[in-house]
């Protein structure tokens, strides 16, 4: 259920071009967590994000990896939801695809960049 608590905090936020929002959340997501699973919930939660603090939890390498595996349906729901997404794209699938390919390259490098740090390269990349 953690998995679906982490990013609960972005709601309602313009957390793609407000970095203190970005940094703040993985609380709300932990709060909730606390709630159902006690410490071990709220430390899985707050353990995703490295703003938070928290020693990185099992959930931080799932949160990256997430998006590697998420089909191509939730990527483009994800872009008309949050149309910010599409920088340098020429189509919401093209836009998908490049994002999965970001991702994937993260991910097999082991670095792990965050997705909010892929976005933000993609601004500079248009600047």
């Amino acid at each position: 259920m953690c998995i679906f608590f982490h990013d609960i905090g972005h709601v309602g936020l313009q957390y793609l071009n407000d970095y203190e929002a970005k940094k703040q959340h993985w609380r709300k997501g932990a709060e909730i967590a606390y709630r159902f699973y006690g410490d071990k919930g709220y430390l899985l939660v707050a353990g995703h994000d490295v703003h938070s603090k928290f020693i990185k939890s099992d959930l931080y390498k799932a949160d990256k990896y997430s998006w590697h595996i998420a089909p191509m349906w939730w990527l483009v729901w994800n872009n008309v939801v949050e149309p910010e997404l599409m920088i340098n794209c020429k189509s919401n699938i093209d836009a998908c695809r490049k994002f999965k390919a970001s991702v994937k390259q993260s991910i097999e490098s082991g670095e792990y960049v965050s997705t909010h740090q892929m976005y933000l390269d993609r601004i500079l990349e248009r600047s």
